[in-house]
């Protein structure tokens, strides 16, 4: 006689289905609804009731939904920066850790994380005294692992100041933009990471030697990049391999592939897997430590439609990102493959019930009890795209969950004839004339065109356009592989900040714009009519990046329907 271990194995026995196998990887919480230490303390038992296994929150912080009088922000938004930490932010801090460690004997957070962050960045790698700041920070994160028995930290290496504006500072992960890039070479910086990453590494362990350390990505983010000296995570391999030297067996380190939001086959995840593992041991100094030691973890953003649309209907599931038997079947996926799925939301309130059906939540139980039969498919909606007058009045489309997946779902409906290359032309146009001189009809080739890398914000290319907003011009040559004839062809944009215009070979082929709100939505045009297959192509786009940052800065495909 099976005997069931919980009221849910109950429900499959009877229905017929058998509770085995059962996932081995943990479920983690965490967005928008991040609750504060105070909150999260109280409110203890409504983790046990949630199908988390953790949380992963902040030292530090107030909410004002929790019922702080202010929003208060914590100690990942200043950890990595040059000045130490605040009195009234440690003075938070202490209480924090105090609060954890009276619960931590009922292991209710034992599987939970403390987030610290690479943002705000700022600090240059040679920077010996800032650097000594930096460290101070993760020793005490590390012992306020030890002291409140979490699991250990969750490090987001993104770099979110992409746009200038008040207090933006310059990413940590790019070579090109480091203050003391013209006295250092990149393999030189290369190296100074490495030995920082060893020092931070050493100084987590002599607090706690035994801890598990999430990184939101790892090599897998640049594992495509030709050009890393340029590339805006360029120096993050560095950072990794000093953190495996010094590692050892008790530091578990994990990649969470945020580039998962948005799956929803059991395929992606294996896919998946084996790039992070492969890919990522190719860029890493220590390639067989790297296969054997990097953990796998998925993020899924469960509550994202598209580009900028959020939707989490309660009661018609079909307008949602995943319906709850998705869901299940999505997560439970993730947690067969990987050590750890993280779901992320921005609309729903695990804690305060907000936007949180409970048919997701159910859902989510599931997931981690039993091998979900895959649901059928369903038709999902798209924002249509309408054409006058020769121009895409808005070219969005259901392409993509997150910001960086804008070539996840594109994968799975069209195949991938042509990336562009690497080096175009560009020429800035503070007067805004080139339209009107046609300038789309100029060889690339010709005067007044210099050299640039793409995908790149022309901010971040050369220092000589650091400052320059407005409207700038792009150029490219390329050929069409024959195999391609025949077939229907879209230019595809991962991102241009913000709108666009294109020619090809002379010809008008489209427009991109719904404001500042374009900068990061993917956009695609038919160009099927106007590409050449027996001799070159020219391709013009002419940007108008605003006030702020510009560019074409993510890489441009042709791609045709798979048959």
């Amino acid at each position: 006689m099976i005997r069931p271990k919980s009221l849910l194995a109950v429900v499959f026995v009877l229905s017929g289905v058998i509770l085995a196998n059962s996932p081995k990887g943990k479920l983690l919480e965490f967005g928008w609804d991040m609750p504060d230490v105070p909150f999260l303390v109280k409110h203890i038992d409504r983790l046990k009731e949630l199908p988390f296994d953790g949380v992963v929150f902040e030292l530090g912080r107030r909410n004002k939904w929790s019922g702080a009088k202010k929003r208060q922000g914590g100690l990942a938004w200043n950890f990595w920066q040059k000045a130490s930490i605040g009195r009234d932010l440690q003075k938070r801090v202490n209480e924090d850790i105090a609060l954890l460690a009276s619960i931590k004997s009922t292991g209710a957070l034992k599987d939970s994380f403390l987030q610290v962050n690479a943002h705000p960045g700022g600090v240059d790698w040679f920077d010996d005294n800032a650097m000594k700041n930096i460290i101070d920070n993760w020793k005490l994160v590390a012992r306020a692992v030890k002291q409140t028995g979490v699991k250990g930290i969750w490090f987001d290496i993104e770099w979110y100041a992409k746009r200038k504006g008040p207090g933006w500072r310059f990413c940590i992960w790019k070579y090109k933009t480091m203050p003391s890039a013209n006295k250092y070479t990149y393999r030189q910086y290369k190296k100074k990471v490495y030995e920082c990453a060893k020092k931070i590494m050493y100084a987590i362990k002599q607090e706690c030697p035994k801890m598990t350390i999430i990184f939101t990505f790892g090599n897998e983010l640049v594992a495509r990049s030709s050009d890393l000296p340029n590339d805006r995570h360029g120096l993050l391999p560095a950072f990794i391999d000093g953190f495996l030297s010094q590692s050892g067996k008790d530091i578990t380190i994990v990649d969470a592939y945020e580039h998962a939001y948005g799956f929803r086959e059991a395929g992606q995840f294996i896919g998946a897997k084996k790039f992070i593992l492969e890919q990522g041991s190719k860029l890493s100094r220590f390639p067989s430590v790297y296969k054997k030691k990097i953990r796998v973890g998925y993020g899924l953003f469960i509550d994202r439609l598209g580009g900028a649309e959020w939707n989490v209907n309660p009661k018609d599931f079909d307008k949602n990102v995943y319906t709850p038997d998705e869901l299940a079947y999505v997560v439970n996926a993730g947690l067969r493959y990987g050590d750890y799925v993280w779901i992320y939301t921005q609309k729903i309130n695990w804690w305060n019930g907000k936007n949180c059906p409970k048919e997701y939540i159910e859902a989510l139980m599931r997931a981690k009890g039993d091998k979900v039969a895959k649901p059928a498919k369903r038709k999902i909606n798209r924002i249509k795209k309408a054409r006058i007058s020769g121009e895409y009045k808005s070219v969005r489309e259901y392409e993509g969950f997150g910001e960086y997946t804008y070539m996840d779902n594109i994968w799975r409906k069209y195949q991938i004839v042509l990336k562009l290359p690497v080096i175009w032309k560009f020429r800035t146009d503070p007067r805004d004339i080139g339209e009107k001189e046609k300038w789309f009809l100029l060889d690339c080739d010709s005067d007044g065109w210099e050299n640039i890398i793409v995908p790149e914000w022309w901010n971040c290319a050369e220092e000589k356009w650091k400052s320059y907003y407005g409207v700038g011009w792009y150029c490219v040559k390329f050929n069409m592989p024959l195999w391609a004839k025949g077939r229907r062809i879209y230019l595809y944009f991962g991102g241009v900040d913000e709108v666009t215009k294109v020619w090809l070979n002379g010809k008008f082929a489209g427009k991109f714009n719904i404001g500042s709100a374009g900068w990061n939505k993917p956009f695609k045009f038919d160009i099927t009519q106007l590409v050449k297959f027996e001799a070159s192509n020219k391709l013009t786009v002419r940007v108008d990046g605003g006030q702020a940052y510009g560019g074409i800065w993510r890489a441009v495909y042709l791609i045709s329907p798979i048959r």
